[in-house]
């Protein structure tokens, strides 16, 4: 029975029932089931389904009607019929009144009754059927447009209204779903009014496409959204059916994401800071098609206008300073005394925006669709900070204030106006939050990137102009480890001019061959095979063919089979001795003058002995050293080998310099350098030795030692990862490859990948994408830096990295600094996926009160002064540095610091500073409390008042003490 009507009949009298039952079945498509009484009728609907129920009225316990109620008070819309013998009207009124969908009296022919009572009951179930069908229907519908956001309408050209569905409703914030056309317009923003009454024409007499986009202001909460609509138009029924879609959501995304994509582009782009970030005001203004876009960003205390557009001359010359107008912490400032910073911009960047008040945001954004009414808010109902409300009187309606981040802290902030109202919504604010932090990242790198550069180019120039000849080589090895053959690196200027070439691809040209005879260039590698075998620097003569001219050079190693060599040109002094060897008198005249000490002497008899040997051994007069035989003055562990020289100065005549100690007359051990050779003296053959105190030099290379191993002790600690590749010879049609020659131990934390030296890239890592090798091959053929970031796929991490050419053009190596940015990486894949969580997070007090420590902990001395030196703030950074506690200072005069030969500079600071002149990393030096000298770097801003005046000077200064001292390391390595 599956497709009969199953129908419930409840009567008291049992036959009558039963012949109801036997009269409807014989139809075939019904199934009736009897009971006597309402509770049997409800035990049995709780059980079983019925597409109608047939019910008596006067029965006992509950009537009829008290069972319909029953089941309209439970929600049961099955048909029922009143099938009773009363045929009162207040009992038919009642039924229809409580929900009965027919009344049938009984009584008369009972064909026809039965007749008629089976047509009411298949009516009923029909029309039951069909609308529960429709309201499934209605419901899928519904779902379906709140799924997808899609919404339908039908407009009547007969009636002039507007029918629309739930989904129309909910996207464009109608309370009704029914309109006139005329409350439809108003709607829709008036600047595309035109356009959709257009093509709403057009569908109607042409049957032209009904498909565009335009803007609706939702009445319910006033937010402008963008809808795509489609239509077509029946003109039999005058009605045009549609559909809509919100799509805010899909444009600006979009939209924003092309935004954030050209800032990167700039900001990444060769090219001034200045002009980087006006390119970006620019871009913006236009892509956003707003009235005035401006950038602030911190400079001293203060946040003036670094580029902006579209604003007047007037408005930047009111607003270009956040200082209070005289007020100071003691009524509201932030810390260390700092000037108040007012307006909203002031807010916003000291970071105290309220996300609790609609005017702020949870990312520390301040905005406003309508300005206006802020200017009559009370003060004490006003969430901002001694409001200028400039903005407002300019005409501006919708405001956008939304801060710049680096590392954490504000740096500045982005200003967007416009004089529409409801230009931006809340989605629009917080993209532009997106902007700024992305502005905020590539602003921090590009400034890396320029003292990268600064620094790069500081140094290379302190190399070029050493000067003494400076050549970096390293070492080819057999596979027993023996040195046979060395590779230019690099040469600075003092080399290149040595060897009579202009570049190093010159000296690449020629080769060794061309610039040392083969004689120069074995003794050469004999040197390098020495210095790898004692492991530590020394001292050889040498004599170069290319230029005639004689060298003192120092053999030093490095490691990975590096050497450099530092060569002094000896040349005018051997001139100079074998001048003096020609004429006695006029060699005796030189030698008593000579700064070294000379000695000529015979089986240890001194013969001969100059002022400055007297001094060497501190001798009053020459007979005073010539008691002495100059063999007992040699200590007795070094006796043996100058006997040994002695008898090599008889066959070979002359012997290179070498190290040695002497016992000077008062028995003091003294370090020298001692060239010895066989001359004849007196027509006696005898023999001169040149002795040159080395005492400060064996100092100075101990010094050296110190602070080549403090240089390494820095590398090996440095956080970023640090490594030099060189690139692998190959065929032209093998891809390009890099061997790693040199790594910190910071590579290994950054990459997670180990004992790379010696091996290529693609043995480590052979699944790496080719842009790594592309990138590297630019930077060698361009010889120029490259800043990128790239994931390192095989190990799952992402890195920033700075690449950079270490050779000419005509070389293969590539230096290359990096850090592991996986977790910001991470952490902005995060802000993509839930923005509103991330801008929660930031917003934590624990956060800001972190900060706060941050910014109060700096190691840098923040100092305020006045124009005549007196201090007005001190920070622990100061107290720090300087040994001075606030107390001590404040109130006192800047000069207690100067040192004997710099208070004219602090005064000429003060007066410069004094006429408006800001002075950036200035290096001087200050006496602290203690009394040492340190040496320090100096940012140092003027102070202005309300009305622009300078009053005082703000000062940042830096200890680079350390950094001085490695630089008078270098220099002394240097000048050796």
């Amino acid at each position: 029975m599956p497709n009969k009507v199953q129908v419930l009949v409840v009567d008291d009298e049992l036959d009558l029932s039963e012949l109801t039952k036997e009269f409807l079945e014989m139809r075939g498509d019904m199934h009736l089931e009897c009971v006597s009484s309402v509770r049997e009728a409800l035990t049995k609907i709780a059980k079983n389904h019925y597409d109608a129920i047939v019910s008596d009225y006067q029965m006992p316990m509950e009537d009829g009607i008290q069972f319909l109620k029953l089941l309209r008070g439970a929600g049961d819309k099955t048909p029922f019929v009143l099938f009773t013998g009363k045929g009162r009207e207040e009992v038919v009124i009642e039924a229809l009144n409580n929900g009965a969908d027919a009344y049938l009296q009984k009584g008369g022919q009972p064909l026809a009754q039965y007749a008629e009572l089976g047509h009411r009951i298949m009516s009923l179930v029909g029309r039951h059927r069909a609308e529960e069908l429709l309201s499934e229907s209605e419901f899928k519908l519904q779902h379906a447009e709140d799924v997808t956001g899609f919404g339908n309408w039908q407009m009547d050209l007969g009636s002039m209204t507007i029918s629309m569905s739930h989904g129309t409703m909910m996207v464009c914030g109608l309370a009704t779903n029914n309109l006139s056309i005329a409350e439809w317009q108003g709607i829709i923003l008036p600047e595309y009014r035109s356009s959709v009454e257009r093509s709403l024409q057009e569908l109607i007499d042409e049957n032209s496409p009904y498909n565009l986009d335009f803007k609706v202001c939702r009445p319910n909460d006033g937010r402008i959204i963008v809808v795509h609509a489609m239509a077509e138009y029946d003109p039999d029924k005058k009605i045009v059916f549609g559909v809509l879609q919100d799509i805010t959501a899909l444009r600006r995304e979009a939209r924003y994401r092309e935004i954030v994509r050209s800032i990167l582009q700039i900001l990444t782009q060769p090219g001034t800071l200045e002009r980087s970030l006006q390119q970006v005001i620019s871009s913006l203004k236009a892509s956003l098609g707003v009235d005035a876009v401006g950038m602030r960003l911190k400079l001293g205390d203060d946040f003036p206008y670094y580029s902006q557009e579209g604003f007047s001359k007037e408005f930047i010359s009111k607003e270009n300073s956040l200082f209070g107008r005289g007020q100071y912490k003691d009524i509201g400032l932030v810390a260390n005394c700092q000037p108040n910073l007012e307006c909203t911009c002031g807010l916003v960047v000291s970071g105290r925006t309220d996300p609790s008040n609609p005017l702020f945001t949870r990312g520390g954004s301040a905005w406003t669709s309508d300005s206006f009414p802020l200017l009559h808010l009370p003060p004490n109902e006003d969430p901002r900070t001694s409001p200028r409300n400039e903005c407002i009187h300019q005409g501006y309606a919708t405001i956008v204030l939304t801060p710049i981040r680096s590392n954490g802290k504000i740096i500045g902030l982005l200003q967007f106006n416009d004089r529409r109202k409801c230009f931006f919504s809340l989605d629009d604010v917080e993209s532009l939050e997106v902007i700024a932090d992305n502005i905020g990242v590539a602003l921090l790198r590009k400034k890396a990137e320029e003292a990268l550069k600064e620094t790069e180019s500081r140094y290379r120039g302190l190399f070029h102009n050493i000067p003494v000849a400076v050549v970096l080589k390293r070492n080819i090895c057999n596979e027993t480890g023996e040195v046979i053959d060395r590779v230019l690196i690099d040469a600075n200027q003092y080399a290149l001019e040595a060897l009579g070439v202009s570049s190093i691809g010159d000296m690449e040209d020629k080769g060794p061959g061309g610039l040392f005879s083969p004689e120069t260039t074995k003794m050469m590698i004999d040197n390098v095979r020495k210095l790898k075998g004692i492991g530590r620097s020394f001292t050889e003569e040498i004599h170069l063919d290319a230029n005639n001219r004689d060298y003192l050079t120092t053999f030093i190693p490095l490691e990975n089979d590096y050497t450099i060599t530092a060569s002094l040109d000896i040349t005018e002094r051997k001139r100079a001795v074998e001048a003096l060897e020609k004429s006695e008198e006029r060699y005796r005249n030189l030698m008593d003058k000579a700064p070294d000490a000379i000695l000529v002497h015979r089986y240890g008899e001194v013969l001969y002995a100059n002022a400055a040997a007297l001094d060497l051994y501190r001798a009053d007069t020459l007979d005073n050293l010539t008691s002495h035989n100059i063999l007992d003055l040699i200590p007795s562990e070094d006796l043996r080998d100058s006997l040994d020289r002695i008898k090599e100065i008889e066959v070979c005549k002359k012997l290179p310099p070498r190290e040695a100690n002497l016992i000077d007359l008062h028995g003091k051990t003294v370090s020298v350098e001692v060239i010895s050779s066989s001359i004849e003296y007196k027509n006696h053959i005898a023999i001169q030795s040149i002795i040159r105190d080395i005492s400060e030099r064996k100092k100075g290379d101990l010094a050296l030692r110190e602070s080549e191993s403090r240089y390494r002790g820095l590398f090996e600690m440095i956080d970023e990862g640090f490594c030099i590749i060189e690139k692998v010879d190959t065929t032209p049609n093998e891809p390009s490859d890099y061997r790693y020659l040199e790594v910190n131990p910071a590579f290994s934390t950054s990459t997670g990948i180990a004992e790379v030296v010696g091996k290529t890239i693609r043995e480590i890592v052979p699944d790496e994408p080719e842009e790594w090798f592309v990138t590297y091959d630019d930077v060698l053929r361009a010889g120029k830096p490259i800043r990128f970031e790239r994931s390192l796929v095989t190990r799952g991490r992402f890195l920033d990295l700075y690449a950079f050419p270490i050779e000419s053009e005509h070389q293969k190596k590539v230096a290359v600094i990096f850090k592991d940015i996986t977790q910001r990486k991470e952490f902005e894949e995060t802000l993509k996926i839930s923005e509103s969580k991330y801008r929660y997070l930031f917003e934590k007090k624990q956060e800001t009160d972190r900060l706060v420590r941050i910014i109060e902990s700096t190691d840098d001395a923040v100092v305020g002064k006045d124009l005549n030196g007196t201090v007005t703030s001190w920070n622990k950074g100061a107290e720090s540095i300087y040994g001075y506690n606030e107390e001590e200072m404040v109130g006192n005069s800047i000069f207690i610091l100067a040192a004997p030969d710099s208070k004219d500079d602090m005064k000429s600071i003060l007066s410069r500073v004094g006429a408006g002149e800001s002075i950036n990393h200035y290096e001087t030096s200050r006496i602290t409390k203690d009394g040492r000298r340190i040496y320090i770097s100096l940012t140092v801003s003027p102070v202005r008042d309300d009305h622009g005046m300078i009053v005082g000077a703000s000062t940042i200064a830096r200890d680079i003490t350390e950094r001085k001292r490695i630089e008078e390391a270098l220099n002394w390595q240097v000048r050796k």
